[in-house]
């Protein structure tokens, strides 16, 4: 298995975007990242690509990144994997390059979801990304599902809701140094703790509307050489691209 690198990255803000689709941000994230790219990166380097996409009111997925950013001929991979879907497309494109079979690919993600009602976007979702038998007859969309979670880990475990809102706490402080994150401002515990709650039977601290940006893996790590936030925004009012660039440590 070959050492694999990731050469590249590139986003767009973290926005509401009502003026653009994925058509359009898609173009926006890939210049960025060919840009970051120290050797440089023509479409003609990449061997094939991987699109993180839960749904998209554009069109197919892996066609709309093919015609939008030039890769015609190449494979391209739609990867819809509920909240894991970045996480799961540079799972991927890395064992594409560590077996040997690529030397440069690509991989994307793009999410608009004020493309639906806020009412009804998490309905929407948990018909993609949820047991349709057990958790959507019960209302598991996905803050419920996630306060389940925190719920039993707040029981099993020596952590407190205070814990909790020091997450929220942090994943803000680091927004308010990045231009391109949405919720650019400080909270504190006690603001976290005293927020509006959305699922109150959590006993969590788990998704207040205002006062927590709820991570999301789709986001690329901070490690990467680029302005980024610390995860994708859970709030139903944004709307953004992001791309990277992997090769071997051997490659270009």
């Amino acid at each position: 298995m070959r050492e694999v690198a990731i050469v590249g990255a590139g986003m767009t803000p973290f926005a509401e975007h009502f003026s653009l689709g994925i058509k359009d941000l898609l173009p926006m994230a890939f210049a960025e990242c060919a840009a970051s790219v120290d050797k440089g990166l023509e479409v003609g380097d990449i061997q094939a690509a991987w699109f993180g996409e839960l749904s998209t009111t554009d069109g197919f997925p892996s066609g709309i990144l093919a015609d939008t950013c030039g890769l015609l001929d190449v494979p391209i991979t739609h990867v819809e994997n509920a909240c894991a879907t970045g996480n799961d497309a540079v799972r991927n494109a890395v064992m594409g390059i560590a077996s040997g079979f690529y030397d440069v690919v690509l991989v994307m993600g793009a999410d608009k979801v004020r493309e639906s009602a806020s009412k009804d976007t998490f309905w929407e979702w948990a018909g993609m990304t949820r047991d349709m038998a057990w958790d959507y007859p019960l209302g598991l969309v996905a803050p419920a599902n996630f306060a389940l979670h925190v719920a039993r880990y707040l029981h099993e475990s020596p952590a407190t809701r205070e814990h909790m809102a020091m997450v929220a706490v942090k994943n803000h402080h680091h927004a308010v140094g990045n231009p391109k994150a949405q919720l650019r401002f400080d909270i504190t515990v006690e603001q976290v703790l005293n927020a509006r709650w959305w699922w109150n039977r959590s006993d969590s601290m788990t998704a207040p509307r205002r006062a927590t940006a709820r991570p999301r893996c789709c986001s690329p790590p901070r490690t990467w050489p680029t302005s980024t936030p610390t995860g994708r925004s859970g709030s139903a009012a944004s709307g953004s691209a992001w791309t990277a660039s992997c090769t071997s440590t051997s490659g270009t």
